[in-house]
């Protein structure tokens, strides 16, 4: 399935691991809304297009972890 809206509110979040979870579309922008993010792993899930720019904003994020997916363009 897709995530919805469920990790709205969360902006303490620092640590997100939904790997090999079967989600599938397209990667949420929101993801908690968290501007301390340090570390994202959605590896072995079923996301499909474009990463988005908003991901970049994380000025913390030291850890991305997209392995086995479909995204498209570059990731730098």
């Amino acid at each position: 399935g897709n995530i919805g809206l469920q990790l709205d509110g969360m902006v303490s979040l620092k640590f997100l691991n939904l790997s090999t979870n079967q989600f599938t579309g397209k990667l949420p922008t929101n993801l908690g809304s968290s501007m301390v993010l340090e570390q994202l792993v959605l590896s072995n899930n079923g996301f499909q297009g474009k990463i988005p720019d908003e991901i970049l904003s994380y000025k913390n994020l030291t850890l991305i972890n997209f392995e086995a997916m479909s995204f498209q363009g570059l990731f730098l």
